[in-house]
């Protein structure tokens, strides 16, 4: 599947990191038993069938999705769709702080 304006091709699903897979210290609501070797191995499952789409928002596992895409050097092959931010009456927009917690060292914003 094509999204115009992305030159990255997509699977018809994605992705969501609001789930065990994605918890860490920001997501303490999200019960897991797994631990991050864990999570990785499956994403890894997930990867290998072409699910490289991501669904995130603040507070739903970001750092969990940037730590596993940078320990597997995919951070230029994953495509993330987030709400980028809670728009509130003092921000509109993504912040640093967002791109920040994915740990990415460059988004396409």
């Amino acid at each position: 599947m094509k999204l115009n304006g992305l030159d990255k091709e997509l699977a018809p699903v994605m992705v969501g990191t609001s789930s065990a897979l994605f918890t860490d210290e920001t997501t303490p609501w999200i019960p897991t038993n797994l631990t991050q070797e864990e999570q990785f191995a499956v994403i890894d499952e997930l990867w290998d069938m072409g699910l490289h789409c991501f669904d995130c928002s603040a507070g739903y596992g970001e750092k969990s999705l940037g730590a596993y895409l940078a320990s597997r050097n995919r951070v230029n092959e994953a495509v993330i769709l987030t709400k980028g931010c809670h728009p509130n009456p003092f921000r509109k927009r993504l912040t640093p702080r967002e791109v920040e917690w994915l740990d990415l060292r460059q988004a396409d914003l």
